[in-house]
């Protein structure tokens, strides 16, 4: 007679065995090389330590009407799991909050380009490749910036800041106001209402 010892080890030999050399259905992995006309990746594997060839991922949710789509870049960690087939498939992308190269660490933060900067709770950040970013903060205000920290604020009291390394320039059809750092020019028909307040650098 079989006691259930032997049962369970019985039963978790032939688990392992259909798995192979994937003992979890979901696992952590490093993007290595992105093909996005076919929507395949190769990847490394963290915990089997291999690499794989040709997975197809899949992008995040758009309805046609709303969402965020991209793709991901070689560096990327994904999410990937494995249908009953034993084919890979990567479902989604994450950053850990703290990694390393080799993949996702419980050290203690330390500053580093493997580090995510600190976000308040309820907060989005949306960054491109590029370095442009919208930022949602938990206050309800927006801020657009560029690679250049040239950038818009829309705060929650109803205020708009632009700061700007150059020239701010706004345009409807053919007028134009350009503000720089030592003129205003006004070009068309252009009316300005409301108080107005000029700090020069220096003054109290």
């Amino acid at each position: 007679m079989i006691n259930l010892t032997t049962a369970v080890w019985d039963a978790q030999r032939n688990a392992n065995r259909v798995m192979g050399s994937y003992p979890s259905a979901i696992q952590m992995c490093r993007i290595d090389k992105v093909d996005t006309k076919r929507k395949l990746v190769k990847i490394y594997v963290f915990d089997s330590k291999m690499y794989r060839e040709d997975v197809p991922y899949m992008l995040p949710y758009m309805d046609g009407t709303n969402g965020i789509m991209f793709a991901p870049k070689p560096g990327a960690f994904g999410v990937m799991v494995m249908d009953s087939t034993g084919v890979p498939f990567i479902i989604g992308f994450t950053m850990p909050v703290m990694s390393s190269d080799t993949g996702p660490t419980r050290d203690m933060p330390h500053m580093g380009a493997f580090n995510t900067e600190d976000i308040s709770g309820g907060e989005i950040i949306i960054t491109s490749s590029g370095g442009a970013r919208i930022k949602l903060d938990e206050s309800g205000g927006i801020r657009i910036s560029s690679s250049t920290l040239d950038c818009i604020n829309v705060l929650p009291n109803g205020h708009i800041e632009i700061e700007a390394a150059k020239d701010i320039n706004v345009s409807v059809g053919v007028q134009q106001f350009i503000i720089s750092n030592d003129r205003i020019v006004l070009k068309g028909n252009i009316e300005i209402q409301g108080t107005f307040k000029h700090t020069a650098e220096g003054d109290d």
